[in-house]
């Protein structure tokens, strides 16, 4: 209502019916259908599920290599030991993340990669621990050194 108004002060006393009525309508709306408890839950609801669209783009990652990594170092977690296979049989046969030692996003566009130097498979976790600080990724040693440290 300020803003109509605000509006009407502004403009030569133009008056806004359509605004006016429309604001009416949804006051009385609101004090006839909500209670003070409605009111309240609507402020202290979670609401997820909405749909939104997202453009990216993204760095491509080669499947020959995260395959010759597989081939060459297994499905066992680098840095913790965790094997999938293990754990969930057929079900996490085959399932590892691939750690490239420098972020692809920290190169600058097209690179050869050296498979045997920077590609290692690492469990999710153990992953997202690798990339969590901001300003730097942890090496899978000092990883290893942490973990072992909280472990004593």
């Amino acid at each position: 209502m300020d803003f109509i108004i605000y509006y009407e002060e502004g403009h030569n006393n133009t008056t806004r019916k359509i605004e006016r009525d429309i604001h009416q309508k949804y006051c009385n709306i609101l004090s006839k259908s909500y209670t003070n408890r409605t009111i309240e839950n609507e402020i202290n609801a979670y609401w997820e599920g909405e749909l939104e669209q997202v453009t990216i783009t993204t760095r491509e990652r080669n499947i020959n290599a995260r395959n010759k990594c597989i081939q060459s170092k297994g499905t066992k977690c680098f840095v913790c030991g965790f094997d999938f296979e293990k754990t969930y049989g057929e079900l996490g046969k085959g399932f590892i993340h691939i750690h490239h030692v420098t972020p692809i996003s920290n190169r600058d566009g097209r690179y050869e990669i050296e498979v045997e130097k920077e590609l290692f498979p690492v469990c999710p976790n153990c992953h997202a621990m690798l990339h969590r600080r901001k300003d730097s990724t942890l090496s899978i040693e000092e990883l290893k050194l942490i973990i072992q440290q909280n472990n004593d």
